[in-house]
């Protein structure tokens, strides 16, 4: 046996859940073991951004499509690492090719020590996850079986809600991104994606990104004309330090949020979230509720707004076609924006950065 591992590189590897559920695969990348809650995303494209997105922190990502990896790894990327904590797929691409890409998903997630799971039934695995909870676990990719029942202990014991993510995948220090436009807008970073700054640029908005944790001084000293907060990881209510300066600042200035960022504005405003039994990742049905469109949209969260609890002039402009869940809000009174989703990824919803410049220009 040992022979044959050295052969065929071949490891093994273990998912196991809080509940006990214990799952058996291939293992591939990083060997080592990984807690995260299991999240599963629908998408069929996009996996590089998807797993480089900061809003993974955190978690174990499970796809639904059969085969990740036919395109190995082209330069799309939405950070400068892989995010998500391990990765479930039923195969992982073993001969991919494309013509910007000289490496395997497998050669990659090695790269950047993150393990993944193949060979297993993902569509049980998806339909256990709906049925029951987002559930934590343990992946482990090994090359001697650990034991079983720490590796219980261990998913029972993580609580994602307890962690500030959002410190984990932001900026220490500010970043200005000058194109020589007349607008600039200040970048609250919570996990922002590369898409998302160069939607602006190529709107000819400078952008001047801010840790998380800067203080309405610190976001003002640059004198935008806006603030945009980004999307992000983790549960929303602990970022106290977020909460209290966009209370601080929704009067001074227009402001546009998304995904987290979304979260933090309703929080901001005295509304209350709650956690989704799985949460919504992938492509997501939108209806606008004044226009009536349905937009498709890319979706990456697991906790929502309570839309009875909205007050302090926020009402809700869009909702969920499939469970009705809001997502989106903006202010009767004040220039206030947001969606939960991502309008930077494909052409959909890309109006609504244009929609956030005339706003902008308004009050400016």
């Amino acid at each position: 046996m040992l022979l044959l591992f050295i052969m065929t590189g071949m490891l093994e590897a273990l998912l196991v859940l809080e509940d006990g559920t214990v799952i058996r695969g291939k293992g591939f990348g990083s060997v080592g073991e990984v807690v995260g809650e299991v999240v599963f995303n629908t998408s069929m494209m996009g996996y590089t951004e998807i797993l480089t997105d900061p809003s993974n922190k955190g978690l174990i990502v499970l796809f639904t499509s059969p085969s990740i990896g036919n395109c190995a790894v082209p330069p799309a990327f939405e950070s400068e690492t892989i995010q998500a904590e391990g990765v479930i797929v039923k195969e992982a691409c073993k001969e991919p090719h494309h013509w910007q890409s000289d490496k395997t998903l497998a050669k990659w997630f090695e790269e950047n020590g993150a393990p993944g799971i193949e060979g297993i039934d993902t569509r049980q695995l998806t339909r256990k996850i709906t049925k029951d909870k987002t559930m934590s676990a343990v992946l482990s990719v090994y090359k001697e079986e650990p034991d079983i029942s720490e590796l219980i202990e261990r998913a029972c014991q993580f609580d994602l809600s307890k962690i500030d993510l959002v410190s984990q995948v932001s900026t220490h220090r500010s970043k200005y991104f000058d194109v020589g436009g007349k607008h600039t807008v200040s970048l609250l970073d919570c996990g922002i994606r590369k898409s998302l700054v160069r939607e602006l640029n190529q709107r000819s908005i400078n952008v001047m990104v801010k840790p998380p944790s800067s203080s309405t001084k610190e976001i003002m000293e640059a004198d935008p004309d806006a603030l945009m907060i980004s999307g992000g990881p983790g549960d929303p209510s602990i970022l106290s330090y977020a909460i209290e300066t966009i209370r601080e600042l929704m009067h001074e200035i227009p402001i546009f949020g998304m995904g987290i960022g979304y979260q933090i504005i309703a929080l901001a405003s005295g509304a209350k979230i709650f956690k989704m039994r799985f949460g919504h990742r992938g492509n997501q049905p939108v209806k606008d509720i004044e226009s009536g469109r349905i937009h498709i949209t890319s979706q990456n969260h697991g906790y929502a707004i309570d839309a009875s609890s909205l007050d302090e002039g926020l009402k809700v402009t869009k909702i969920n076609a499939n469970d009705r869940t809001v997502e989106g809000i903006s202010h009767e009174e004040l220039p206030i924006m947001a969606v939960q989703y991502h309008p930077e990824v494909g052409f959909d919803n890309k109006y609504l950065f244009d929609k956030f410049v005339g706003l902008m220009e308004e009050y400016a």
